[in-house]
């Protein structure tokens, strides 16, 4: 059988007084009230992404970035892919960040025999000028990003292809007014 143990450590009262201080005085970070974790979009893969044009009056928050599976390799020339299935999954392809410009809802069996809406997106992959917007810290985990000025465009990409990820250092872990304080053993 199993037996629940609760352990109880005290950290002293430097830890809880600098605790209790930062409760106190804590305020949220601006745009908080819209902070949706990645996680969250991520796990429902039936939800519609909002195109470019609905983020105008429905925008997601500062911290979401998408990511599709691509078959990006230097030297590929510019232009409208139809994205293709060896792109995604475990074959070791990598995710470059895009965005979402349309969306098409197509009805379909689903896995139970019973008609399912299924979305498929057109998506405009960033290049490096996109990516220089999102900040400095792109540069660093892209070095085969698409070059300044090349346009590549992926068109009929199923939705379990495209991942929602939070943007770098922008989960709570990495906020600035976080509590931090040595844990102190009395």
């Amino acid at each position: 059988s199993f037996v629940a143990i609760s352990v109880f450590i005290d950290y002293g009262p430097e830890w809880e007084e600098a605790w209790n201080k930062h409760v106190k005085e804590w305020v949220p970070p601006p745009d908080s009230d819209n902070y949706v974790s990645a996680t969250v979009l991520q796990k429902d893969l039936t939800i519609p992404l909002r195109t470019l044009e609905e983020e105008q009056s429905e925008p997601y928050s500062k911290n979401i970035v998408f990511y599709c599976y691509y078959g990006y390799q230097p030297g590929m020339s510019e232009g409208e892919y139809v994205w293709m299935d060896e792109w995604g999954g475990p074959n070791g392809l990598s995710l470059y960040p895009c965005r979402v410009v349309q969306r098409e809802a197509v009805d379909m069996p689903g896995p139970n025999g019973a008609v399912e809406t299924f979305y498929y997106y057109a998506m405009v992959m960033l290049d490096e000028d996109a990516l220089a917007e999102l900040g400095d810290i792109s540069s660093k985990f892209f070095q085969n990003a698409i070059p300044s000025g090349e346009y590549h465009f992926l068109t009929y990409v199923p939705r379990w292809a495209i991942e929602i990820r939070d943007w770098f250092y922008s989960k709570d872990e990495f906020m600035e007014n976080s509590f931090r304080h040595e844990m102190m053993m009395p």
